[in-house]
Parts: C-alpha cells; structure tokens; sequence
C-alpha cells in the first residue's frame, strides 16, 4: 500500500505580543529620551546620538532625596498652561496674566508656548507615571506672560517688586533677550540697561528672600550664526560669534546669571551666544533631526504647541501631528532648544541647591557654580591677527573662563554638595564702586592699537576682591565692526570684551555700550585698569572712543 502521507504541520500561531506595561507611578515614561539629566548616549528621536556622561549630574542628588522641595521658580515667558498632566501638580498660586489681568497665563496662540517647554525642564512633576521629569522635579512654579505685554512696568512686576499677585519667589527664569528684531540685517548695540529697571534687580537682590536675594537666570543668546545671508560680519560661519552679547543690556550687570548653551555632546551648541559675561553653561542641544534637543513639556493636544501646531514636516518620528505611540496626545516635544532650554537647567540646579541650603543668598549661587562648573573643550582658543580672542583664561585668583563657556558646564552634584556647607557670610558685604572715566576722547589709529588707564582703590570697608566688572564705552569708526576691545586688570588678566568682525551695523557714537565680564572674579580689584582699543582694518580711517568701569566687589 502507498504510504500514508505525512500530515502537514499546523502553522506556528504568531505570538501574543506582549501588552506595553502602564507606566507605574514611580516612573516618567519620556525620561529615558531626556539626556540632559541622564546622559547614555541616546539620541532622542534624532538622526545622532550624544555622548554618554554629558549631561547635569543630578541623578545622584535627586536619588539622594533633593528633588526642589520647597523652591519656588517663576517662569516669566510667552506663559504658562496651569492645567497642564505633568505641570499641573506643581503650580501653585501666583500666576498672573499680562494681557487679561487675571491668574491664568496661558499661551492663546497656536504655535507652541515656549513657556510650558521651560517649565517642564525645571519643574516636570517627576515620578508621576507619566510624560518627562523636571530638573528640580518637585519644586514649585507660577508664570508670567510678559512677553506677551512686554513694558518695563510689566518687567519690573515680573522680577518682584509688587509683583501682581503677592508671592515669595525665589528662581526667576527669563528664557529671553534683546535680539535682532523684525528685518534687520545687523544688529546694533543695546543702550545702557533702563535705570528703572536696574534698580528692580537691585530690590530683588537686596530684599527678595528675607534679604537673601533672588536668584535671576537668563539665556545668553542664540545669536552665535544669526546673521542674513547678505551684509554680514567676516565672522559669521567661523568660530568667532557673529553677534556680541552686548546686543541685550541685561547682560552688563552682576544681578543675572546668564547661561550659554551646550549639545548632547558637551560642547557648544550651535547657536549659542558667547561673550564675557557668560557665567555658566546649561544644556540646550541642537535642533532635533540630525542631533538630539530637549525633550520636555508641549501644550496639550494634537491641534496646537510645538508638535500640533508645526505646519511643515516634522523634525523626526516624535512630533508627528497624528501623535506618536509614545506621544498619542501631543502633550510633549522633543525638538526644544537653544539658550531658552540652557536657562531652565541652571535654574532647576539651583532650585536643588536652595533646597540643599535655602540659606544661600544670590552671590553664593553665583560663588557654587563659579567654584563648581567644569571646564569643557579646553583647547578651544582663536587668535585673529595675532590677538587671543578667547580661550580658556585662569586669572589671578585661580578661576577659569572662556567666553563660550562662562566657568564651566554645570556640576549638579558638586554645586550641591558645595551648597550644603556653604556659609554666604564668608564672601562678606557686597560693594559697588561709583562709575570712574577719564572722560577724555581718545583717537583710535587705523589699523592700530590705543590704551587708556584708570586707577582704582578698593571700597574703605571691604577687601577688593572682584565679582563682576562693567566696562562702558562709545567710539566712532566707519567700519564699526573693525573694532575691538580688551580690558586688563591690575593683576595683568586681559579679557576681550568687545570682538571684531561681527555683524554690527553702526557705532555706538551718542550713546554709552555696557559689557559686563564675569572672568575677572576674584582677583584684587585695587590698582591700574587699562583698556585696548584697536583697530583691525587698514582703510585710512581712524575713530574715536571713550571709556570708563565700575567694579562690584566684596
């Protein structure tokens, strides 16, 4: 008999794939993309990766049980969604919206807020089970649209003096600044920071916090390739920033930390402003096609914020408008960047280093991140025409500098364990020398170098010892950014505060620039100050100029 054939195998069933497990409430879901806290090497939806170990160093500290607790930061920007999933549990009362007068900031537009995405890198509700984690993820946090009714009086009410809802900030974030505006091809120098407003930081320095000051956190800029593709500076596209810092007055005074800008690798981001007053680097990314961004907070749905509103194609798999499996309602981004991003890592440090020691006062936070902050990308230096333009600068007093780096990127965990012991009285009172000039009109020759000198002696009742430096000045030259200037301390430190070759429109001829500079700290303010001038184009014109400094010490 034929034999009996053999039977044919069932088919294999496909198997059960296993159910995604419902995030527990110990758990952020999107944490695992944000490498800003917790660096491994992941690329956050882009095209690269970033470097592993290169983020805040807080894991440590917040495991350890520091996560914010108590620390109130007001996120003063475009506004704020109050109802947000994972902001909603850290708000608290204090909100106020610039436009309709009552407590509910929120951003009405379609486009994204860029309020919410500062808020969640600070204070993301952190082990919610769900969406992202802040910096500082139990801190507390109220908003301000300010920028979206921008008045010096809505200003000064955002820094804290009668503030419209009464309320006991301690962290102001500012993610914003003077930039080129509307059309404008070149951008030119801010005027001297309004008296008005200077004299708000000085209130909240002097009486916010029981007299212990409040802390202000700003973004440096974005302006390092923001330049048009006609009438730029020589600079724009080389390692010499296109446009100077002094381009926001708010970076010429010792009241506000400002905060430059590094990738998921370490080093400067793309677009981050450098300049004398940096103090700190925070971490903002790049854009988040080819290399990562932020991952944080959108507004909520798919019909608007940075993810629903984007009308072109999307930056990569994650902010697709039809909602991702990781992202079904849109309530996230991971595409947020710049200096704006860099600002609200600082403050989420610092909001663990107040909950470390809330008796730190504001010059002690600026002290722990002068003291703690890491040198990064040590041979970045550039020499144009036989003059050191930046490079990393160890002064007199043994602290280091670089324009694109301020002191160094952020050490979460050494900043907060500095804070812990930390006594602010050991810095001693805090001086302001009256503003000294020879106001004498001096000539620059073209293609040639001048100094001017001026000699100061330190306050009667302090030490001498520098915290910050604002230098003033005014020139007149055809070729306005054929110029640039340095300042040398009594010590024998130079620093370049002003760079040639950027994308500057006109002279500062009838009115007064202030640059402020951060690398003279610590050294002895008592002695010769001078000041260089100096002319980088042969073009058989010559200018003028004038000078004078003031010197914050303690």
């Amino acid at each position: 008999p034929a034999p009996t054939p053999a039977p044919t195998p069932a088919p294999t069933p496909a198997p059960t794939p296993a159910p995604t497990p419902a995030p527990t409430p110990d758990t952020d879901p999107l944490y695992q993309y944000q490498w800003h806290l917790k660096n491994t090497g992941q690329n956050n939806f882009a095209v690269l990766a970033g470097t592993a170990g290169e983020d805040l160093n807080v894991e440590t500290v917040t495991d350890g049980g520091t996560t914010g607790q108590g620390v109130l930061v007001a996120v003063i920007d475009d506004g704020l969604e109050i109802a947000h999933e994972d902001l909603v549990d850290n708000i608290v009362t204090g909100s106020y919206d610039f436009l309709n007068s009552d407590e509910d900031p929120l951003y009405e537009k379609n486009d994204g807020s860029h309020g919410n995405a500062v808020a969640g890198i600070i204070a993301a509700k952190g082990l919610n089970g769900i969406g992202v984690r802040g910096v500082a993820y139990n801190a507390s946090l109220i908003g301000y649209n300010y920028l979206e009714n921008s008045t010096y009086e809505n200003q000064i009410k955002s820094w804290g003096t009668e503030p419209p809802i009464p309320v006991n900030v301690d962290i102001y974030n500012m993610s914003y600044g003077r930039g080129y505006g509307g059309e404008a091809e070149k951008y030119t120098f801010a005027d001297y920071l309004e008296a008005s407003l200077e004299d708000a930081l000085i209130y909240g320095v002097e009486n916010l916090r029981g007299g212990k000051g409040a802390i202000y956190v700003q973004s440096a800029g974005n302006g390092f390739n923001d330049y048009p593709a006609e009438n730029s500076g020589v600079n724009c596209g080389t390692k010499l920033t296109c446009t100077s810092i002094a381009i926001d007055d708010n970076q010429s005074v010792p009241h506000i930390i400002q905060v430059s800008s590094l990738n998921a690798n370490g080093l400067r981001s793309s677009y981050s402003t450098t300049g004398p007053s940096v103090w700190v680097a925070g971490f903002g990314g790049e854009y988040g096609t080819m290399t990562p961004a932020v991952m944080t907070t959108d507004d909520t749905g798919c019909e608007k914020g940075y993810v629903g509103g984007s009308t072109g194609s999307p930056a990569n798999a994650f902010e697709s408008t039809d909602g991702h499996p990781e992202n079904p309602n849109c309530n996230y981004t991971s595409t947020f960047n710049g200096t704006s991003a860099a600002a609200p890592t600082v403050a989420g440090v610092i909001a663990l280093m107040l909950e470390a020691n809330p008796n730190l006062t504001w010059r002690a936070v600026k002290h722990i991140l002068a003291t703690t902050s890491q040198k990064v990308d040590l041979n970045q230096t550039y020499t144009q025409q036989d003059t050191v333009q930046y490079q990393w600068t160890t002064n007199a007093a043994g602290y280091s500098h670089h324009h694109w780096y301020g002191f160094g990127k952020i050490d979460g965990a050494a900043a907060v364990s500095l804070a812990q012991t930390f006594n602010s009285e050991d810095l001693g009172s805090f001086f302001t020398t009256d503003y000294t000039t020879p106001d004498e009109i001096f000539s620059i020759p073209d293609e040639g170098t001048v100094t001017q000198t001026i000699s100061l002696t330190k306050p009667e009742n302090g030490s001498g010892i520098v915290e910050f430096v604002r230098v003033s000045f005014s020139f007149t030259h055809t070729i306005a950014n054929s110029v640039g200037i340095r300042v040398q301390s009594p010590s024998g430190t130079y620093i370049p505060i002003l760079q040639p070759y950027t994308n500057l429109a006109s002279s500062p001829s009838n009115y007064t620039v202030d640059i402020g500079a951060a690398g003279f700290y610590g050294e002895n303010m008592e002695g010769v100050w001078t000041v260089e001038f100096r002319d980088y184009v042969g073009d058989s014109s010559s200018g003028t100029a004038k000078w004078g400094i003031e010197v914050y010490s303690n």
